[in-house]
């Protein structure tokens, strides 16, 4: 078969599909399929007779066609033709007659090829040399079916995320143990004996005991002097005669509770100036009944007591004592000493009623349950402040303990007495137990000396 080359028609005419032109080169340059007249159709020829046999089939097309046309409407079938040999396999269309003679006369070879090659089966005989015209040649057919592309599947399922599961039960608090120095059973460090922090109970819990019950280490004060007053009373005779003779009367006082009062001044003053064997700075506190206690000063100032006092527990005595007497800041123990010396007041007061030497009228004695709580405060304040003489020094905590109490025995004995009976300290008192700022401040108590001691002491 002629060689072929690649040419431009002056006339272009425009190309069939692909797949035609990829079984063989195309030879659609005669206008085939009506697409003469597209510019953009580049065809492919046979080099040299190409030119002379279009022309022919041109002039002759009508004829031979139109007579062919009328023998054989349609020259091949929807196979094409057949197994045809070198150009056979299965057309991709089929081709009328007229056109199959175009197009074979287009390739180069002679009418009588031509006609005999597209009568009859177009597909050719078998193994001829030409094998056939075979409609568009071996690109026929329809191409294998892709088939269905594999299915993706269903993705994996994501499945249920982890459950979150409870989280975990904060459980019940600390329980505040039974008497324990720091809520243990009888301990201080928890357990049963500990010595300072944890204990069954955690840290005072409710009810519980961060320290033993123990007992305030007394010195042996006996009498100093001699004197006595024909209404002065037992208790004021005791005080009188505690106070070393070379202070003679720097403290009387006609007002015999107040005679009381200052006396006990002179006497602290007096021990923690000479008999204080602690090795330590030292407050000293006479009790009567030739008893005294020495404490050691906490590492704190006085005002810092101050914050810990309940707003609604400020009573006059506040600004003189607490946040006055500034002189005294380095020494918090001072409200202590003042503290004490109304509880001697009241003693001499209460005494001087019973033994039916009182002749004053009325009094107020308030001053007693009113230092109880600044007394307390101070004890927040080292607490909080001094935490490792609060956790170590039994003395101050034992002393405020037993004080607490002898001050608030007084109190209730004097609020059964005409001569002491009064609405303000009474309801001075309800505060105490009730007020919801002082809430903390009783809490206090209670962490310290237990909800039984505050119940049977003060009455919450």
């Amino acid at each position: 078969m002629a060689a072929f080359s690649r040419v431009h028609e002056p006339n272009p005419n425009t190309c069939r599909d692909a797949h035609s032109r990829a079984a063989h080169p195309p030879s659609e340059i005669c206008g085939v399929n009506g697409n003469a007249g597209n510019s953009s159709c580049e065809s492919w020829r046979p080099a040299g007779r190409a030119t002379t046999l279009c022309g022919l089939m041109t002039r002759v097309h009508w004829l031979i066609g139109s007579a062919l046309a009328l023998l054989t409407p349609l020259a091949c079938t929807s196979e094409g033709g057949g197994s045809g040999g070198a150009g056979g396999g299965t057309g991709d269309q089929c081709l009328n007659l007229p056109t199959c003679l175009q197009q074979c006369m287009c390739q180069g070879l002679s009418i009588d090829v031509c006609s005999a090659a597209c009568s009859g089966n177009m597909g050719g005989t078998a193994g001829s040399p030409t094998g056939g015209f075979g409609g568009t040649g071996p690109t026929g057919g329809t191409g294998p079916t892709g088939g269905t592309g594999p299915t993706g599947g269903t993705g994996p399922t994501g499945g249920t995320g982890p459950t979150g599961g409870t989280g975990p039960t904060g459980g019940t608090g600390p329980t505040g143990g039974t008497g324990g120095m720091t809520g243990g059973t009888g301990g201080t460090t928890g357990g049963t004996g500990g010595t300072a922090t944890g204990g069954t109970g955690g840290t005072a819990g409710t009810g519980g005991m961060p320290f033993p019950p123990g007992n305030v280490t007394w010195i042996d004060w006996t009498t100093q002097q001699s004197r006595s007053g024909a209404t002065w009373g037992t208790a004021l005779t005791d005080i009188a005669n505690h106070l070393p003779s070379q202070y003679g009367t720097t403290y009387d006082d006609p007002d015999l509770v107040t005679f009381g009062h200052e006396t006990s001044h002179g006497i602290h003053a007096h021990l923690r100036n000479y008999e204080n064997n602690t090795g330590s700075r030292a407050n000293a506190f006479y009790v009567l009944h030739d008893k005294a206690a020495l404490v050691i000063e906490p590492n704190i100032r006085k005002s810092d007591a101050a914050p810990y006092v309940p707003a609604s527990l400020q009573e006059f005595r506040y600004g003189t004592y607490v946040t006055g007497a500034q002189s005294w800041d380095d020494t918090p123990l001072y409200i202590w000493d003042e503290w004490n010396a109304y509880v001697n007041g009241t003693e001499v007061g209460l005494n001087r009623v019973n033994e039916g030497l009182w002749t004053e009228g009325w009094r107020d004695q308030g001053g007693t349950i009113e230092f109880v709580v600044y007394a307390v405060a101070v004890a927040m304040a080292v607490r909080d402040k001094d935490s490792a003489y609060w956790n170590s020094n039994t003395q101050f905590r034992e002393f405020l303990k037993w004080n607490t109490e002898r001050s608030m025995d007084l109190h209730k004995k004097t609020m059964g007495l005409t001569e002491f009976q009064s609405a303000t300290v009474d309801a001075y008192y309800e505060k105490i137990k009730t007020s919801p700022d002082a809430a903390e401040w009783r809490q206090f108590l209670v962490d310290t000396y237990g909800q039984q001691w505050t119940m049977d002491t003060i009455g919450f």
